[in-house]
Parts: C-alpha cells; structure tokens; sequence
C-alpha cells in the first residue's frame, strides 16, 4: 500500500520530533526541489542528500509476504508526500565522497530525514543523530514501512546491483570507510544484555520460526534458541514469523 498524506501526517502528529538541530558547518539552501528517490532532493540542478539516513533506491525492492513490493518507489512517493508544495531548508552539513551536499533539511519545523526514518522508509545510519535511532527504534516495533517486509539494506542491494547504481550512490554525511561498516552492520536486537530474537519449533509442522520483539505471539513465545541478529536466526535454519 503506498503512503498517504494522511497517513504521514498521523505518524508525524505522534511521533515526530522538530527539526534537528541544525549545525552552522555550511551554507544553507532553501528552495523549490524536486525529490530523486528517499533520501536524495534536487534544488535549482543541485543534489542534496539527507543526512543521516540510508532509504532504498529506487529500482529497489522488498518482500511482503511472497510478493515483490516495490519499496524504492514508496520511498520517494513517501518524501514526495511530505515535501509536498513546499521549499525545504537545509543546512549542508558535509559533502559526500562524490562531492554533493548532505544536509538536515526541513519543512514546517519537521526534520525530513528524522519523519522517513519514523515512518519506516529509511534507515539510521549509526554515529549519527540519536533522534533518527529512536525514531527507527519505534519503526521497527510498529512494523511500519519496510520493517513490514523482508529486505536488503540499501547499501546491500547497491553492492548486489552495480550496473542498477552506476553512479555509486553513497550513505549520507560520512567517509566512504564509514559507509562501509555502518551499511553492513546487521540490526542487533537486544534487551537488558540478552539477545532478544526468539526462536521456537512449532508444534504443528515442527518448522523453525522466530519472533522479533514486537511482534504477535512475541511476548508469549517460549524460546528454544535467542538470536541477536536475523541473520544469525536465518543461518540457524529459522524464518521469520508471519503472524506481524
């Protein structure tokens, strides 16, 4: 289902924080634009990227269920949606390894960046803004946008898909080596020290299954085995519940 005005502005009125502060390191712009995908604007020719995040690109897509969703394109819609008619400011904050600029950009006093990663259409980038963590922190529990699906992180998905990413699209406000570790590192679940993901054999058809911290059934699962990442789950032979 692709975002709706209404939608968006239920999960700003809730959630969302005022604009981040914006840190005087550069120029700041502020003008028409013209979304290029969940993350990236362009002003008068100019690219600018939000700081802080990573949202999938835009050939990018996720799993629902056992059906494709095209979770690049309800990216851009989603930001598309909360730029509406509106000019956005942004205060550069540094430039990227292909030199365009990365900015925390706003409209009406809402942190761009901090409501697609609320609203479940980008990721955090760790070391950066601990609002855009805790935003993503309540995603996650809600299932909102991607975290409704199974995907790639969008770093993944460029490094599987090179000639669909030719021009090398890169993490926000941080050097290339940074991007690197920050894009690859899985989710770690955890709750007071221990991991959080529980596995557990199901006694209808005894298949492997494991609930993330959210979820139905989570609260009442017994585990039989604790994962702190999915991918340690999925190498264990476990899926992820469908129940939501």
């Amino acid at each position: 289902m692709k975002p709706t005005v209404a939608l968006l502005s239920c999960a700003i009125a809730v959630w969302a924080a005022p604009a981040a502060a914006q840190q005087d390191v550069g120029p700041r712009y502020v003008g028409t634009v013209k979304v290029v995908d969940g993350d990236s604007l362009e002003m008068a020719g100019t690219r600018i990227r939000l700081y802080g995040i990573d949202a999938p690109e835009g050939r990018q897509t996720c799993m629902r269920e056992t059906a494709m969703w095209s979770c690049g394109e309800d990216a851009a819609s989603a930001l598309r949606e909360l730029v509406g008619n509106f000019s956005p400011e942004c205060a550069e904050q540094d430039r990227d390894v292909y030199g365009r600029i990365v900015a925390v950009c706003s409209v009406r006093g809402v942190d761009l960046a901090h409501a697609m990663v609320l609203y479940g259409f980008a990721v955090a980038l760790p070391g950066g803004t601990p609002a855009y963590d805790d935003a993503q922190a309540k995603a996650r529990v809600h299932r909102l946008g991607i975290w409704n699906s199974t995907f790639d992180t969008p770093a993944q998905w460029r490094a599987a898909h090179p000639r669909e990413n030719s021009q090398g699209q890169a993490g926000s406000g941080m050097t290339a080596a940074r991007q690197t570790r920050a894009h690859v590192a899985p989710a770690v679940y955890r709750v007071g020290g221990m991991c959080a993901i529980k596995g557990n054999l199901s006694y209808r058809n005894g298949e492997a299954i494991y609930y993330l911290p959210g979820m139905k059934y989570y609260s009442e699962t017994r585990p039989e085995a604790r994962f702190c990442t999915e991918a340690e789950a999925n190498s264990a032979g476990f899926r992820r519940s469908r129940g939501g």
